[in-house]
């Protein structure tokens, strides 16, 4: 499984998210289970092709405060 991430999004990592930004949205993106690793730093590649991902994307506005 892998999760594209657009070259123009703010993106970091922190305790196995994914945390991306863009000018009205964050979305966040967690793979369950086992590892990743970035495939040409815009694939994200789950270790384990069967594991669950978490992705949630909310508005900026919802969120004043940030991730």
């Amino acid at each position: 499984m892998q999760v594209f991430f657009s070259s123009d999004l703010k993106r970091h990592e922190e305790d196995d998210w994914v945390l991306a930004e863009t000018a009205q949205a964050f979305a966040a993106v967690h793979i369950m289970e086992g590892s990743y690793q970035w495939d040409d730093k815009l694939w994200l590649q789950s270790e384990n092709e069967f594991s669950p991902i978490i992705i949630e994307v909310v508005s900026k506005q919802d969120f004043e405060h940030g991730f």
